[in-house]
């Protein structure tokens, strides 16, 4: 008698936990893969990615997948949409961004579906790591497909320093 095992993955992408919203905003505009600006004027940086960055002044410039990154957000929010905001530890950074764990109007975590699609890198600074094992999860499920950012034939052993923090 043979008994054959299949093992799939019991979670094909991650998921993090389910959170109540500190605070709902409204959107003005998607500046990158990481960073929007609300109606108030208040600019929102994404807790626990980094994006790759535009480079408005010379676009050419910009590094691989920045756009990308930009248009995943575009597909899911847009100018005048209702945001959900969830703080962590540390709510401001050193540039005075807003620093929040950021969702759709249907609840979906951007900062996660960066990672799930290979736009962003995992990146936690100081306190803010309420959600690391779920990020950390989706970037090594997105590296594992070479999904973005991980098809690119780089040293794949570094971090999120590759490019720029801000």
């Amino acid at each position: 008698m043979f008994i054959l095992f299949i093992f799939l993955p019991v979670q094909l992408y991650a998921s993090c936990q389910k959170v109540d919203w500190d605070q709902t905003v409204t959107l003005k505009k998607i500046n990158d893969g990481d960073t929007v600006t609300l109606t108030n004027g208040s600019l929102v940086r994404f807790i626990g990615i980094n994006t790759p960055e535009i480079n408005y002044r010379d676009k050419s410039l910009s590094e691989p997948f920045s756009f990308e990154a930009k248009q995943l957000l575009e597909k899911y929010i847009k100018a005048g949409d209702k945001l959900h905001l969830v703080f962590d530890k540390t709510k401001q950074d050193k540039y005075g961004r807003v620093l929040a764990y950021v969702y759709s109007k249907t609840g979906r975590n951007l900062a996660l579906l960066q990672l799930q699609s290979g736009l962003a890198k995992q990146l936690v600074i100081g306190r803010n790591d309420r959600f690391w094992q779920c990020f950390q999860k989706a970037q090594r499920q997105a590296r594992m497909r070479k999904k973005g950012l991980w098809s690119l034939s780089l040293d794949h052993k570094s971090d999120s320093r590759d490019f720029a923090s801000s």
